[in-house]
């Protein structure tokens, strides 16, 4: 009998009897795939815990008993479990009796196995990391550095209470500082102390006198009081500050200048390269961003704990204190402080009059008092509970690695008799509705830390495990996509090989292909920070083209393949810029002169792109990820920038139900993390292994030699059989070379046996590869396949790209079946195109007064496989409209980024949903884009990328407004690819 499973399976092996030999093991396999190899009996006994993870369809399974010899390994018996025997995940004892020629008994194995269903809570935590998920927290997140009141559409708020406006991520910072008594560890990119976090109103304690100070004099005034504050800042190697050379460097991360600042005070700064290689001080950085300090305890600590205050196991006075932490994209520095309305000139002569950053325009050719200043979209966090001492803990160890002679500045937190143990720090029952459950992941490794043993993945491993766990959609903001390398149509050998990009298409390919709904959203900066038209930007550029090319590529594939009518890759990947367009005001500045061409050129356009500079992932509006790292691989092959995240989720607003096994992992192989960017198309059932770092599987203790460890792709085998063809041995001098250019093959299978990895290796099958240069989908030789070089000359000329200011619509129609916005149709030869389109943003500003119960949603059934009874129902059931904190937080985002409401966005997987964004973001592009000035209505715009017959991917215009840069980007030619991925 075939059983559904999807959890982890144990099994403890003993000893063997009756065998006829020594020098025995044990082969495990299921479903025909051989997951790992026991070692070998000493005296025909084991003391031997193997854990491995099953998801798919199973009826037994099998052991093979096998002699050892020293050049052949002979099959003696085989003998099997019916794995109905471990569905009720209850510790069973069994022995398995192997057979073997003629029926005749070759042993008896005595083990143990327990089986443990995966739950939704069990997937979004990441296992055999450095820092399990904390239970008992509490987030609060944060929208852009400043959010007041009147910032989002009227009526939305009031309507659905989905917006905090008291969270101000600048005005808590401040006042954290400002209320800290003990200590104040500060870890940054850049710290700028003449950055005022506040611009709208001064802060004070109760019964103090409100201020309003700078970074620089806010550190100084708290550590004059007696506070410990210690910096640790990224020391850019190019910048110095002595007696021969000043220099800002070229990030302008003002590290020389803050440590001068502080040289002659009470404040400590530690200044420090990304050690590694030499080569490693110059290309990488500390990215982390993060403020931890001592608070006042919170008001629940009092109920919370009432029977251990009662009976005087705490002692509790006036000055007791506790842990709270800050993490996210924002730096304490220039430029960062703004507000979800984003503005251009408005705010020049008001809060951004000390605070002018714009660093996408050429400095010789711009006004700072006419502007446009460089809009900033991001996201952090403040955590509270038994989280906050793990971030504390990178904190420390971060700083015993690289704090030099300042290393015993830092405190004893334990031994401080006003700061509660750790035990103690939750701040609600596991029980609480509001309760959080949150994580700390890091990309770091042994040279920026101590008590790491070689590299820290764990945000990669995040994001996979949060992506392999979700149902219905992603939704990511981030400074930067790039990644799965292996899977371009050019330059896989970049190094760029994370492996997001790649898991994301593999989510929407088994969507499709069981014909369910699922969506990706994302959104990202115009282009990357810097003049548009330079390498650096240009190579970004480059890459992150490469990358959603291969995404589209692979989505088109499945939905040919799948016979779903009336749907497009877009239905199920969408990707996103932000861009501000604001008509001239009585706050605005007036011309600049001649002499500034880039002020006068965005004077008279009055747009200019947001710069999303966000690292957030949410998953099913249930887990959030929000951190430093970015989306490439700097930010997350660990060994480059130093980073780190929290994964963060509500237990108590979480499907609680066992996991469907067609919800989780799609690819027969999950030995390490980069493993399945070779699998081209997910298959429907099998084992996987443990989806952490394959380092968790290497017994570091037992290595000498770094580079055995420090990388979780390098794999240790022992001697066994393999199948043909086998790989190149990987050695340390050609370790990343013999890994990443063997794609052909992929492991089969790794088990953990006392601490060490067995790798099986198999030959990857021939998967489907789309030809856009055919009208079909065929199958084609990798050889083959035609290079994106090409491509132009079977469709167009690259010269006759359409101008921003063509009326025509270059986004491809959609569907017949497609839901329509109101007015239906939106002709843009009209002439009265821009009074339309005002008359349909003053549509949507009529909101909903209260929500009305609605009819229970139900999945359409997929008979005939057409859009029109594709997905959910355009009825939105109470399920989608309760409301957690993640979901709050992604709906006041939307509120941010269009600026309209309607019931589909409780449910962003639901087709009229993703069609509705996709229209309103298009014809935002058109306004954008136009040389009409026309303010915009919200700021959400279309990726200037389309798809052409829904096939090859290439620019709606050939550069971006106002500016000389590629939307297409150049491969880099003169730099080094690491550089710049």
């Amino acid at each position: 009998k075939m059983i559904s499973l999807c959890g982890q399976l144990k099994i403890s092996f003993k000893k063997i009897s009756k065998a006829s030999y020594q020098s025995v093991l044990v082969a495990i396999s299921v479903n025909s795939k051989e997951l790992v190899r026991s070692p070998v009996a000493v005296n025909n006994e084991w003391d031997w815990d193997f854990k491995t993870f099953l998801n798919g369809t199973f009826d037994k399974i099998k052991f093979e008993l096998i002699k050892s010899g020293l050049v052949f390994y002979t099959s003696l018996g085989e003998g099997f479990l019916e794995v109905s025997k471990i569905q009720k995940e209850k510790k069973i004892k069994e022995k398995i009796k192997f057979l073997g020629k003629n029926n005749s008994e070759a042993g008896v194995l005595s083990l143990t196995l327990k089986f443990n269903s995966f739950t939704k809570r069990d997937l979004y935590e990441v296992p055999k990391i450095a820092f399990p998920a904390r239970e008992g927290c509490k987030v609060t997140l944060y929208q852009d550095a400043h959010v007041h009141e009147g910032s989002f559409i009227p009526g939305f708020e009031q309507v659905s209470s989905f917006l905090d406006t008291s969270n101000n991520a600048f005005e808590d910072i401040y006042y954290a500082i400002l209320a800290a008594k003990k200590f104040i560890y500060i870890t940054g990119w850049s710290v700028n102390i003449s950055t005022h976090l506040l611009r709208r109103r001064p802060i004070g304690l109760p019964n103090e006198t409100p201020t309003n100070y700078s970074i620089g004099e806010l550190l100084n005034v708290k550590a004059n009081q007696g506070v410990t504050v210690l910096l640790h800042l990224w020391d850019e190697k190019l910048s110095m500050n002595n007696a021969l050379v000043s220099s800002f460097g070229l990030m302008n991360t003002f590290d020389e200048e803050t440590a001068d600042f502080f040289a002659n005070s009470k404040v400590i700064v530690r200044l420090s390269y990304r050690l590694g290689s030499k080569i490693s001080e110059f290309l990488y950085t500390h990215h982390q961003k993060t403020i931890i300090c001592d608070a006042e305890l919170h008001p629940n600590f009092y109920t919370m704990y009432s029977k251990q205050i009662n009976k005087k196991k705490i002692q509790i006075t006036p000055n007791t204190r506790r842990i709270i932490a800050f993490v996210g994209g924002l730096d304490l520095t220039t430029g960062r402080w703004d507000t979800p309305e984003h503005t251009l000139f408005k705010s020049l002569s008001t809060d951004h009059a000390k605070d002018f950053h714009q660093a996408c325009l050429n400095p010789t050719e711009l006004d700072s008092t006419a502007g446009p200043r460089e809009p900033w979209h991001d996201i952090h966090s403040k955590v509270e509970g038994p989280i906050a001492r793990d971030i504390l803990k990178n904190f420390e160890q971060r700083w015993q690695k690289q704090g030099g002679r300042h290393t015993n500045r830092l405190l004893n937190i334990e031994n401080i008799i006003d700061i509660i143990p750790a035990k103690y720090e939750k701040i609600f029952h596991t029980s609480d509705p509001n309760t959080w459950s949150v994580q700390m992941l890091r990309s770091i490794d042994s040279f920026s830390a101590t008590e790491v043993q070689g590299v820290d993945r764990s945000i990669q491993e995040g994001y996979i495990n949060a992506i392999r766990a979700a149902e219905r959609f992603v939704y990511i903001e981030n400074q930067y996509f790039m990644g799965s390398a292996k899977n371009w149509h050019r330059h896989a050998g970049s190094g760029c090989v994370n492996t997001i990009p790649i898991e994301l298409t593999n989510r929407i390919i088994r969507s499709i292909k069981e014909k369910k709904r699922f969506v990706v959203y994302i959104i990202i900066p115009m282009y990357p920070e810097g003049i548009p038209s330079a390498g650096a930007q240009q190579a970004i550029l480059f890459w992150q083209y490469l990358t959603i090319q291969m995404m589209y590529d692979k989505i088109s594939v499945a939905i040919g393949e799948s016979g779903i009518a009336g749907v497009t890759p877009e239905d199920y990947l969408n990707v996103f810029c932000l861009g501000v367009r604001e008509t001239a005001t009585e706050q605005s500045p007036g011309a600049p002169s001649h002499k500034y061409p880039a002020s006068l050129k965005c004077y008279q356009t009055r747009r200019f792109m947001i710069y999303v500079h966000s690292k957030l992932m949410i998953v099913d509006d249930e887990l959030i990820i929000v951190g430093s790292a970015n989306i490439n691989e700097r930010s997350m092959s660990g060994d480059r920038d130093t980073e780190i995240c929290i994964s963060a989720y509500q237990p108590q607003k979480i499907s609680q139900a066992t996991v469907d096994v067609n919800t989780y992992f799609q690819s027969s192989d999950l030995s390490s993390l980069y493993t399945s960017q070779y699998v081209e198309t997910p298959n429907d059932q099998f084992y996987f292994s443990a989806p952490s770092s394959a380092a968790s599987f290497i017994d570091t203790d037992n290595q000498t030699d770094y580079y055995n460890y420090s990388d979780p792709y390098y794999q240790q085998s022992q001697p066994q059989p393999q199948p043909q063809p086998q790989s190149q041995p990987i050695n340390n001098a050609n370790m990343y070379t013999n890994y990443y250019d063997q794609n052909y093959n992929y492991s089969a299978g790794v088990g953990d046996s006392s601490n060490q990895m067995y790798n099986y290796q198999q030959q990857q099958q021939q998967q489907p590869i789309y030809d856009p240069m055919q009208a079909n989908y065929n199958y084609v030789q990798p050889q083959m396949q035609p290079t994106y070089d090409n491509y132009a000359a079977g469709y167009c000329q690259y010269g006759n790209y359409p101008t921003a200011t063509t009326t025509q619509n270059y986004y491809n129609p959609q569907p017949q079946s497609q839901p329509q916005l109101q007015p239906q149709t939106w002709n843009y030869d009209n002439n009265n195109y821009y009074n339309n389109y005002n008359n349909y943003a003053n549509q949507n500003y009529n909101y909903f007064q209260q929500p009305q119960p609605q009819p229970q949603s139900q999945p359409q059934t997929t008979s005939g496989s057409s859009a029109s009874n594709f997905g959910y129902t355009t009825n939105y059931s109470q399920e989608f409209q309760t409301v957690g904190g993640v979901k709050k937080f992604r709906l006041s985002l939307w509120a941010e980024h269009i600026n309209q409401f309607h019931q589909c966005f409780y449910d962003p997987s639901a087709l009229e949903t993703v069609r509705m964004v996709n229209e309103i973001a298009k014809r935002n592009w058109e306004i954008y884009s136009s040389d009409n000035q026309v303010e915009l209505k919200s700021h959400l715009l279309k990726y200037p990328l389309h798809l052409i017959n829904q096939k090859r991917l290439e620019p709606i215009v050939k550069k971006f407004p106002d500016t000389d840069g590629s939307i297409k980007g150049f491969s880099p030619t003169t730099m080094p690819y690491s550089l710049t991925t």
